[in-house]
């Protein structure tokens, strides 16, 4: 098992911006590395209130591992929170995730993905940031009947 392995842990739903009606849609949102989901949640309000009339069910996910990358420096976690990220990556071989070709937990997070979608589900959309874009996109692969 990977150290900054958190996947033992049930997916949590951190955050739910909820005013939910049929007419309004369901989003399930997914922050970026070094980021977590109360952290999403706060850097988004500006969307959420510009969406409010068509969106009324934000469900933000906390990432299952550690983000630990040497790159990241000091972060205040004070501030931020937690930094997660939804897969990891080999900084032997790459100075940054993006650089890497070998990431590790993607799977793992696709389970928990799953997991929430049962749990939490149906949604009509996913909003993702940066790594959590990424995983958006493999999860709408993965999972066709996601939306409603």
């Amino acid at each position: 098992s990977h150290p900054a392995d958190r996947s033992q842990v049930q997916c949590r739903v951190v955050a739910r911006m909820s005013t939910p009606t049929p007419s309004k849609a369901r989003i399930l949102c997914l922050h970026g590395y070094a980021q977590n989901a109360a952290f999403f949640r706060q850097r988004t309000g500006s969307l959420r209130k510009a969406l409010k009339a068509v969106a009324g069910d934000f469900v933000f996910v906390d990432a299952p591992f550690a983000a630990t990358a040497g790159f990241l420096g000091d972060i205040n976690a004070d501030e931020r929170g937690q930094s997660l990220g939804w897969w990891t990556f080999d900084e032997a071989t790459a100075s940054r995730p993006s650089l890497s070709h070998e990431y590790a937990g993607v799977e793992r997070s696709l389970e928990l993905l799953d997991a929430t979608c049962e749990r939490e589900g149906p949604f009509d959309g996913v909003l993702g940031f940066s790594q959590g874009a990424a995983l958006a996109a493999l999860l709408c692969m993965r999972r066709r009947t996601l939306f409603r």
